[in-house]
């Protein structure tokens, strides 16, 4: 089993996958950090201006009570009208609980219906600050009178008249809006991250083997989460294959992959996608992009491509034909392995030849005048095929790999000549005769 999972996992291929998931896992969580922070700080400084503001209005009601009235009847206190209002004011006053206390901390007067029956006392040290800096405001249990965390604002009721501090007013309330926000968003962007990962590993599987991919499902997929973009690189796929742009954010695609100048390229843009320019100045053609494009190589663009699109149809049906025929001429050998899906384009052909290394095969072939890619332009040389790794988790499969590629200039003159110098090769580098 270890010696499986070792053959299967391991190489640069999987390092620089876990390195690139580990980079976009902790760029998602200081992503999130830096959001819930930011969240939770215009939340708590919101709930607190609340808070105090209605603990200032109930304190300037209570100072009568806290003098004379709580010691009162509460057939009398009915009578009086400042503790009338105070009743009015605390009865209006939803989502929050308010606890009006006396110097020693007792409450009083409280909203809070658990409360009735119950002795309950503010802890000293919030009432000495209370009553040193005339107001207070954080988060507690306040001595475990309640059973989680709340929002507590606290105001000193001060007499008028003497400046004797009299007692405090607490207004409170649960914390649950944030703690909510907290975990909505825990939830997005883990499911973010799924997504971005398993795109991301989806496009790392396509640049060699140019598997068609299901657009229109991803699209899907990614639709309900408002957070997500979907790019799609069609580079490999205009004239080839039909292109969909439903669901699509933003495509791209270069003129010289359909006979068109190297040098220019094209974006599609869904219509109402804010995108910020990577090269910032002046906006005379396209506010994203500064400069103005060459429009020698932009008609260019626009010629190669209608002339692409045009004959689509026809060129696949060429392109296929030999595709056929060129397989049919490699499965006769024993040691080849055709890595390429059966629903990828029929103008790349991915093939290993077992036991020999994918560069010394395209050595073999360059020699016999037939010129073969070992990888993508952009992949690094010496390493496995990550593409190849990926469909047939063979690490020796994706050394031994190397792509042929056809097109609608490719004659049945050509597949001949290469089928025979294959058949050299093939015949030297394995000494086997099939």
């Amino acid at each position: 089993m270890k010696d499986w999972f070792r053959e299967r996992f391991h190489g640069l291929y999987w390092r620089q996958m876990a390195v690139t998931v580990g980079m976009v896992f902790l760029t998602l969580v200081l992503l999130g950090v830096s959001f819930f922070s930011l969240s939770y700080s215009y939340a708590r400084g919101q709930k607190t201006d609340e808070l105090m503001v209605r603990a200032m209005a109930v304190s300037k009601l209570s100072v009568r009570y806290l003098e004379t009235g709580r010691y009162l009847s509460m057939e009398k206190l009915q009578k009086d009208e400042q503790f009338r209002q105070l009743a009015a004011t605390a009865a209006v006053i939803s989502e929050m609980d308010i606890l009006v206390c006396d110097m020693d901390g007792h409450v009083l007067l409280s909203t809070d219906a658990t409360m009735d029956g119950r002795s309950v006392t503010i802890p000293s040290s919030v009432m000495d600050k209370v009553s040193a800096d005339g107001t207070w405001a954080g988060r507690s249990r306040l001595d475990q009178i309640y059973s989680s965390k709340q929002f507590v604002g606290g105001v000193s009721v001060v007499n008028p008249t003497t400046g004797e501090v009299l007692g405090a007013v607490f207004t409170v309330c649960a914390s649950d809006s944030v703690d909510n926000l907290w975990r909505a968003f825990a939830g997005l962007l883990m499911m973010t991250g799924f997504v971005v990962l398993m795109i991301s590993f989806m496009a790392s599987s396509i640049t060699t083997m140019r598997q068609i991919q299901p657009i229109r499902e991803i699209a899907g997929i990614v639709k309900p989460y408002p957070g997500c973009r979907l790019h799609v690189d069609a580079t490999q796929a205009v004239g080839k294959t039909d292109l969909w742009l439903d669901g699509v954010d933003t495509m791209s695609f270069t003129a010289h992959k359909f006979y068109g100048p190297n040098g220019i390229g094209a974006l599609y843009k869904r219509r109402g996608l804010v995108i910020e320019p990577q090269i910032s100045g002046g906006a005379s053609t396209t506010i994203y992009r500064s400069g103005t494009p060459t429009l020698g190589l932009a008609v260019s663009l626009d010629a190669a491509l209608t002339k692409a699109l045009a004959g689509q149809d026809a060129r696949n049906a060429h392109v296929q034909r030999l595709h056929d025929r060129l397989l049919s001429g490699l499965q006769q050998y024993s040691l080849v392995r055709v890595n390429s899906p059966s629903h990828a384009v029929p103008h790349i052909v991915n093939v290993s030849v077992t036991g020999v290394k994918g560069t010394r095969f395209q050595q073999a072939l360059s020699e016999q005048g037939v010129c073969v890619s070992v990888k993508s332009a952009c992949s690094s040389d010496g390493l496995p095929s990550k593409a190849v790794f990926a469909v047939s988790r063979d690490r020796r499969n994706a050394l031994s790999s190397w792509r042929i590629s056809i097109s609608h200039l490719t004659t049945d003159a050509e597949i001949d000549g290469f089928l025979q110098a294959f058949d050299t090769c093939y015949k030297t580098l394995t000494n086997k005769e099939n």
